[in-house]
């Protein structure tokens, strides 16, 4: 068998999907448990399987338990999946100080705004890079190089011939890009190459997928050149680097590739006979066909070799329950060796679990998932026991070795996540905000929502609970959440908007502080200073219908009391940077001023009038970006001015009637905004236009 790209570790079924702790267990097959039954739940001790026939006997028995006529019966959880993805990027994550991690942005002297991450020291991938020169986009396909001292792409590079990978994901370290992706289709929705977890995060059941990682040589600006390309099994979660250090994660099911077949007939018969061959399939299968894999491919997509797979039977491992066949892997690739060398050296770490949403500091990496239940094992009774309780999966890496990643455990959190903002580690502990409801069932409507702010701590080889708030917002959903030092902010939201302050310092006894009601709500917050949040949502009337775009300037110097200070509203309008933070950009301009970006797009334009929501009273504003000036003294919020790519020359094929701006970078003192249709150059006010840099064509 040709070597493996990559070394990792699995932990088979290592979900916090079982109740209590799980102990070593032998590979006899377990009858299914309902889970999501509203216990406690953790993992302690997971058994490995010693070699290739332990799990094969394993897996092939599970399977062989839930195979029916129609395939498997039970390919994972149908949940609501959240829609977002999300301090400045440090050269040296390591040196950032832990507490440090979590803290207001303070002023700097920086030359340009890097992408809007969540914690210090850890880049996210994103379209647009900058490194101060040079701006390096993904567009038609290409890997483009922008020099914004000479307003011109100065290098450009196919990275496929067949324009199947539509990857977007950027992350750059010295000389080397890496562009992450897929070319898979998640419950209808085909991937537009966005992390995962900006979209559908996690494979729906039985959705096919593949992710593709290709390297650039970026050591010439004016040649890049593509070194390599892997193409993964399973789909693209998300990404993260640290020191150079990138961090893969994704989400494979194995059987998706197995090929049931369905009844060709209606009746027993038919039923009867299709179980056979889907039997078959599963009995015949080898240890391979079970883990995923990654192959090499050339430009157009066609495999170099003999997919390997990324880990060994005896790297993996299985709990005391079945909890599902997919597999969430976490690849270590040091960027400074290249992927060719960084993946053959790598070491990496799974779970046999779905992935959705991630938060990583310097120093662990956590990866969130719906909680395992095997609907088809419960009873009508059971399915609204586990409907009303159902949780969320915790998983914990280690990522301070900088050649592995270790997995450390796992546990569970009673509700769902909004999105990456819902975790944070501080000081060793992981604060979790979620929201308890229904996922679906005929007693929605009778099932009251409640928020809580969850406390762990590592303990015993598992994420084990120290602490809850709950009581947040009692019928409402969670709209936005911030987490800095040893305080919380929860907004929730159904018809006016709670901004709850959380004291965190005794994490074992988190409890609310503080309580402000507003109209409207906050979907996105950002420290602007010690003391002052930026929140980016939705304006509204006392009964909750939405109006338009709202920024709010908060003062939470007094947890006990915050205020909002300041307000700025655009009817008829919403931005992207309520559900993607990448859009947003702050620039600081002195000690106590700077300018917020963010998109703007019409509702009457673009996503129609929703239901309930008010209709348009103004003309609906079209689309563009929108540069407010903020005072932090006198505490004020003010347009500057608007940018917009309406109108640009765009290459041949392009549609030039719709040019929403998607991201916002500061170079010095000029703002360069994003569209698909280019690069648009103006003053840091949006005054002025300097330079419209065309992107070439799709080819």
């Amino acid at each position: 068998m040709q070597k493996p790209i990559v070394a990792a570790v699995a932990i088979v079924g290592a979900s916090a999907l079982a109740l209590g702790v799980l102990a070593a267990q032998t590979s006899d097959v377990v009858e299914p448990r309902p889970f999501g039954l509203g216990e406690t739940r953790a993992i302690a001790a997971l058994q490995p399987f010693e070699d290739c026939n332990e799990f094969l006997g394993w897996v092939r028995a599970a399977a062989l338990e839930r195979v029916g006529p129609y395939g498997l019966t039970d390919r994972g959880p149908w949940v609501m999946y959240d829609t977002m993805a999300g301090a400045e990027a440090t050269d040296d994550a390591d040196s950032a100080p832990r507490d440090a991690q979590t803290a207001a942005p303070t002023v700097t002297t920086a030359v340009a705004s890097t992408t809007n991450n969540q914690v210090s020291g850890v880049d996210e991938p994103d379209v647009i890079k900058t490194d101060g020169r040079y701006l390096y986009t993904v567009a038609g396909g290409r890997l483009l190089v922008v020099d914004t001292t000479t307003d011109s792409i100065v290098g450009r590079v196919q990275l496929t011939d067949d324009g199947a990978f539509a990857g977007r994901d950027l992350l750059i370290a010295g000389d080397r890009a890496l562009v992450l992706g897929g070319g898979s289709w998640y419950g209808g929705v085909a991937d537009t190459g966005v992390a995962v977890d900006a979209i559908f995060p996690g494979p729906y059941p039985g959705s096919a997928s593949g992710t593709f990682v290709i390297e650039v040589d970026l050591s010439d600006r004016s040649a890049p050149e593509v070194t390599d390309r892997v193409r993964i099994d399973g789909a693209y979660t998300s990404a993260r680097l640290v020191g150079g250090v990138a961090r893969i994660v994704v989400s494979a099911d194995p059987t998706a590739a197995f090929g049931f077949v369905q009844p060709t007939v209606p009746g027993e018969r038919g039923e009867r006979r299709a179980e056979t061959m889907n039997r078959a399939l599963i009995e015949e299968s080898v240890a391979s066909d079970w883990l995923p894999t990654a192959v090499r491919v050339d430009s157009g997509g066609d495999e170099l070799g003999e997919p390997a797979p990324l880990l060994d039977c005896s790297d993996a491992a299985h709990p005391d329950r079945f909890s599902g066949f997919s597999m969430l892997t976490v690849l270590t690739v040091d960027l400074a060796d290249g992927l060719d060398t960084g993946l053959e050296r790598a070491n990496g770490a799974g779970v046999l679990a779905t992935g959705a949403t991630v938060y990583a500091n310097a120093e662990h990496l956590y990866v969130a998932a719906p909680e395992y239940v095997e609907w088809d094992a419960l009873s009508n009774r059971e399915v609204e026991i586990a409907n009303r309780n159902f949780g969320t999966d915790l998983h914990r890496f280690d990522i301070t070795d900088p050649e592995t990643t270790t997995y450390d455990g796992s546990g569970t959190v009673k509700g769902s996540l909004l999105n990456q903002f819902a975790m944070d580690e501080f000081e060793g502990v992981l604060r979790v905000a979620t929201t308890t409801a229904a996922q679906w069932s005929a007693s929605d409507a009778t099932i009251a929502s409640e928020s809580a702010v969850t406390t762990f701590a590592f303990r015993n080889d598992a994420l084990e609970q120290i602490g809850r708030v709950g009581d947040l917002g009692r019928d409402e959903q969670i709209q936005g959440v911030r987490f800095i030092g040893t305080t919380g902010y929860v907004v929730t939201f159904r018809q006016t908007d709670p901004l709850y302050t959380i004291d965190l310092t005794d994490p074992g006894a988190p409890r609310v502080v503080g309580e402000l009601k507003i109209l409207g709500y906050s979907a996105y917050l950002h420290p602007v200073a010690d003391g002052l949040l930026l929140g980016v949502g939705i304006d509204a009337t006392d009964t909750g219908t939405r109006t338009g775009l709202q920024v709010s300037l908060f003062d939470v110097s007094d947890p006990a009391n915050p205020q909002r200070v300041a307000q700025y509203a655009l009817a008829d309008a919403g931005s992207s940077a309520e559900w993607d933070h990448h859009a947003f950009t702050w620039w600081p301009t002195g000690d106590t001023s700077g300018i917020a970006y963010l998109p703007y797009e019409g509702w009457a334009r673009d996503i129609g009038i929703l239901e309930g929501d008010a209709a348009p009273t103004t003309a609906a504003p079209s689309m563009g970006a929108l540069a407010l000036t903020v005072d932090l003294t006198a505490a004020t919020i003010a347009e500057a001015g608007r940018i917009s790519h309406q109108g640009r020359p765009v290459a041949a094929g392009s549609d030039s009637t719709y040019l929403p701006i998607d991201r916002i970078v500061v170079i010095g003192d000029r703002v360069w905004t994003r569209s698909e249709g280019g690069l648009l150059e103006t003053a840091l006010d949006g005054a002025g236009t300097s330079a419209w840099v065309q992107f070439p064509a799709a080819g």
